[in-house]
């Protein structure tokens, strides 16, 4: 039997609106390698979208390549690859940097996977990585992909498929309901799919799971988040185990004032705001209509409240699902944003 943590959609540099988004994501990373050191693993695979674009900040790279080279150096075993949201250009993804570090010999037990699928062979498992998968791939096209990785390979090992892919029949945090993209083919040689890409923990297919993301980056993600501590043995049905990671702040919405305020936690406040002359300083972001103090002689009209990240997140999973590149997804957010957000 073999125990590894499945993780994905780290999208690091997302949740930079929360006043303390770099220390909440180095908890993020820290808590991934705690769960694994917990239960007595050192395999941990990410899934994909490791960050969340192509505008990322220095201190957000330097944070992710010091967190490999730290756990690299107490002998976790990672294995990684690009998805959607990490691609730069056509073939280059923000990957680039810990495969080339890779390469020259500086991670011993980092595998980076950012181009060509391939299997990486450790002496207990087999993994085919297959990097982030077009949506207009067939089910039959990643079933002979599935199928070529795994010719001669030994037959006594399990065999665990990571990729990074928007999976048919999947659902969303937010309710959509995935239409494009393939499906999981019933390949009885695999052992376990490793899948990132949606952001809701949730079975897929057979032996096969999309870990959701560890933590929420938005008041979109609903909980739970955590990661897939996941038990494999050769042609048995895999356990899984969803985890959460401790010391994240959670994000919650609430809709009406409240008797006392939550304190630990981040808060989304949308309800009337009659009667609230402050409010405290974890409420971070506030939408709807309040009714403005009417003139003497005027009927009282709306006021404008801050609207935040409902309209993007729904947009966004929306372009998504469509199989809209991330680039555009990006500009369609942006132009949605300018225009109609305040």
């Amino acid at each position: 039997m073999v125990k590894l943590i499945h993780t994905a959609d780290l999208h690091i540099g997302k949740s930079r609106t929360l006043p303390d988004y770099l220390e909440r994501q180095e908890i993020m990373l820290d808590g991934i390698y705690k769960v694994a050191e917990a239960r007595g693993t050192k395999l941990v695979l990410m899934a994909g979208d490791i960050f969340e674009s192509k505008n990322i900040k220095w201190e957000e790279q330097q944070l992710f390549m010091e967190k490999l080279f730290e756990y690299d150096a107490k002998g976790f075993f990672t294995v990684l690859c690009n998805g959607n949201h990490d691609e730069l250009a056509t073939g280059v993804s923000h990957m680039w940097l810990p495969a080339m570090v890779q390469k020259a010999g500086g991670l011993n037990n980092t595998y980076v996977i950012d181009t060509e699928p391939q299997v990486i062979r450790l002496p207990e498992v087999e993994i085919a990585v297959i990097p982030v998968v077009n949506n207009n791939m067939t089910t039959g096209e990643l079933e002979d992909e599935v199928s070529r990785l795994h010719r001669d390979l030994h037959p006594t090992k399990p065999f665990v498929v990571m990729l990074h892919a928007t999976i048919t029949g999947s659902n969303t945090d937010i309710g959509y309901s995935i239409t494009g993209g393939p499906r999981i083919p019933d390949l009885h040689f695999v052992d376990y799919w490793a899948v990132g890409d949606i952001h809701r923990s949730q079975e897929i297919g057979h032996n096969a799971w999309y870990s959701g993301s560890p933590i929420q980056h938005n008041f979109g993600d609903a909980q739970p988040k955590g990661v897939l501590v996941v038990a494999v043995e050769k042609d048995e049905t895999p356990t899984t185990e969803l985890v959460e990671l401790e010391g994240i702040k959670p994000l919650v919405t609430i809709t009406e004032k409240p008797d006392e305020w939550p304190t630990d936690c981040y808060i989304r406040y949308i309800g009337p705001m009659e009667g609230i002359m402050d409010l405290p300083d974890n409420v971070i972001k506030t939408e709807g209509v309040a009714p403005e103090a009417a003139e003497e002689g005027e009927e009282e009209g709306p006021v404008q409240m801050e609207f935040s990240d409902s309209l993007t997140e729904g947009l966004t999973d929306f372009l998504h699902t469509k199989g809209i590149a991330a680039e555009l997804q990006e500009e369609g957010v942006l132009w949605v944003t300018e225009k109609y957000v305040k």
